[in-house]
C-alpha cells in the first residue's frame, strides 16, 4: 500500500487524491482468480485494463464537484455545509452518486481482504486517522447487495452463496472468495449481523471496534452515521 500525501491534513479539495494506491499485485494476492473475473464479468473492474486501486482516505465530503453530483444524481444538498460529511443517503443513492463522481464503491471482499488489513498493519498517521474514523465514528455502504439470503450481486452479475452463518464473530482467515465468513464464533476480530429476513440488502461495514458486518439494511434506508467512501480503479 502506497499512501499519497501522507502527513498532509485532509481537506475536502483533497479528498480525490489523498489515501492509498494499491498495486495490482497486491490486490491479486489477496483476491481469487475466480472472484476477480467475477468482478470483470459485473462490469465493476477489469484488472488487466486498469490494474491499480485508490482509495480515499476520508469518507467523502461537500465540496464544489460532489454539489454537482448530488445534483446530477438527485441527492437534495441543501442540509450539508461545506466540507460535513455526505450521509443521509441510501444504498441506491450512494451507488449513483460515487459514480457519477468516476469511482466505485469498494466491495465487501476489497474492504476485509485488502483494506482494513493493510491499514492495521501500517504505522503512517494517515492510516491511523483512516482507522479511528472508521472504528469511532461512521458506517460504510459497500457495492455488494445479496438477494434471497443466498444470492450476491456486484454490477451486473450474481453468484450463489453458500448458507451464511449466524451473528457472531470471524477473523480473516474464516473469509470465503466472496470475502464473507464462512463460520462464526464466541469472539474474533471482526464481527457478523446477520439477518436476511430482507429479500435484497445492501451490504454495510459499520463503526466499532470490530468492524462489523451487517447484512440487515435495506437499500432504501438511511442514517445519519452511514456514509461512502471514493475508490477508483486505473
Amino acid at each position: 500500500m502506497k499512501i499519497k500525501a501522507q502527513n498532509m491534513e485532509i481537506e475536502a479539495q483533497g479528498q480525490f487524491n489523498i489515501g492509498y494506491e494499491f498495486a495490482e499485485e497486491e490486490i491479486r494476492e489477496v483476491l481469487s482468480p475466480e472472484y476477480i473475473e467475477f468482478l470483470k464479468e459485473a462490469g465493476y473492474v477489469d484488472l488487466d485494463k486498469t490494474p491499480n486501486l485508490f482509495v480515499a482516505a476520508k469518507l467523502l465530503r461537500m465540496d464544489d464537484k460532489v454539489r454537482d453530483a448530488c445534483n446530477a444524481s438527485g441527492i437534495i444538498t441543501d442540509i450539508y455545509s461545506p466540507n460535513q460529511e455526505v450521509n443521509y443517503i441510501n444504498w441506491e443513492q450512494g451507488r449513483k452518486l460515487i459514480n457519477h463522481l468516476g469511482g466505485k464503491l469498494l466491495t465487501e471482499a476489497l474492504m476485509y481482504q485488502l483494506i482494513i488489513p493493510s491499514l492495521k498493519k501500517e504505522s503512517n498517521s494517515q492510516a491511523k486517522k483512516t482507522l479511528y474514523e472508521m472504528v469511532e465514528k461512521y458506517a460504510e455502504l459497500m457495492e455488494d447487495e445479496i438477494f434471497n439470503r443466498r444470492k450476491l450481486k456486484i454490477g451486473k452479475s450474481y453468484r450463489n452463496l453458500e448458507q451464511l452463518p449466524r451473528s457472531g464473530y470471524f477473523d480473516s482467515s474464516d473469509l470465503n472468495e466472496f470475502g464473507y465468513p464462512k463460520v462464526t464464533k464466541e469472539s474474533g476480530e471482526f464481527c457478523l449481523y446477520n439477518d436476511l429476513g430482507l429479500e435484497r440488502v445492501a451490504v454495510v461495514r459499520i463503526w466499532g471496534p470490530e468492524l462489523s458486518l451487517f447484512l440487515n439494511w435495506s437499500p432504501t434506508y438511511m442514517d445519519s452515521k452511514l456514509e461512502i467512501r471514493f475508490a477508483k480503479f486505473f
